[in-house]
């Protein structure tokens, strides 16, 4: 697999950032650097128009859409529980 090109800079943040991203990579197993792009990538996923509009409307968004797939998902769950505890074939809406 090929790997994207990379380059390095200086970046100059607060201690108890860099700190907190410390700890963050230790308890996900990854080196500094690669939390810092991981989470870079992640707040850039979140952002609408190529990453320019990282906001807390963009945010909201996202969760909303999330929790609405996820309550899709719910909803279709329980439909099987309930017709499994009705004795029917939740795949068979015949019956």
């Amino acid at each position: 697999m090929t790997q994207e090109p990379h380059t390095s800079f200086k970046l100059n943040i607060p201690l108890s950032l860099k700190d907190r991203l410390s700890e963050a990579a230790e308890r996900s197993g990854r080196s500094l650097t690669s939390e810092i792009i991981t989470r870079l990538q992640a707040s850039l996923s979140l952002a609408d128009d190529n990453g320019f509009d990282f906001t807390y409307e963009a945010m909201e968004r996202m969760i909303l859409d999330i929790v609405a797939r996820g309550t899709e998902e719910l909803e279709g769950r329980v439909y099987v529980l309930e017709e499994i505890a009705k004795g029917r074939d939740p795949h068979n809406r015949d019956d």
